[in-house]
């Protein structure tokens, strides 16, 4: 039975957000197209008729990630409502975004994944990477201009690697000593 245009784009769009979640909890390589095309409810023939490969999937999966991230962004630090880092930094590095990899930021579930990725998927990388430190830049006091980029990177670079780390552990008070020196440390230098 052949399925309608929108029928067709809304099936894309649930594979495509599927993916999303599934491979940030479980990366790129741990779990197949069947997998997740079963995740979706949908026919693992059905994978061909909706991407060219698993790799123009990742990078459609990886660009919704983004765009969902830099909208929980936005949330946590009130973008349009004066904006507060100190709120991101919080939000950010809580022990609820930390037990949240599906949902929570690609760049600490897959920035170890995508050196290994094709080119396409590294540039999806590059412009998080650039987004996220282009929020970061707008938020920051009372820096001046040329320091901001800098600043911002690192203070990204800080975030990512704090939450990778409170991930790796098996120790929820750890975990949790892991985010709020981090947190704090921030708030300190910016």
């Amino acid at each position: 039975m052949r399925v309608s245009n929108q029928q067709a784009a809304e099936n894309r769009q649930r594979v495509v957000e599927v993916s999303s979640r599934q491979f940030r909890q479980n990366g790129f390589d741990g779990i197949g197209i069947a997998g997740l095309m079963k995740s979706a409810g949908m026919t693992h023939g059905g994978f061909y008729k909706q991407f060219k490969s698993k790799d123009n999937l990742i990078e459609e999966a990886c660009a919704a990630a983004i765009e969902e991230n830099l909208q929980f962004w936005e949330q946590a630090s009130g973008v349009g409502n004066g904006a507060n880092l100190e709120n991101l930094f919080a939000a950010y590095l809580s022990s609820t975004h930390s037990k949240s990899r599906d949902t929570g930021c690609l760049l600490a579930a897959l920035g170890a994944d995508a050196p290994r990725s094709s080119g396409p998927i590294r540039q999806v990388f590059g412009k998080a990477i650039n987004a996220y430190s282009a929020m970061l830049e707008r938020l920051l006091p009372n820096v001046a201009t040329r320091s901001k980029r800098k600043q911002s990177l690192a203070a990204l670079s800080q975030m990512v690697g704090a939450l990778i780390l409170s991930r790796a552990v098996d120790d929820d008070a750890f975990s949790r000593e892991i985010l709020e020196a981090t947190v704090a440390d921030l708030q300190r230098r910016t």
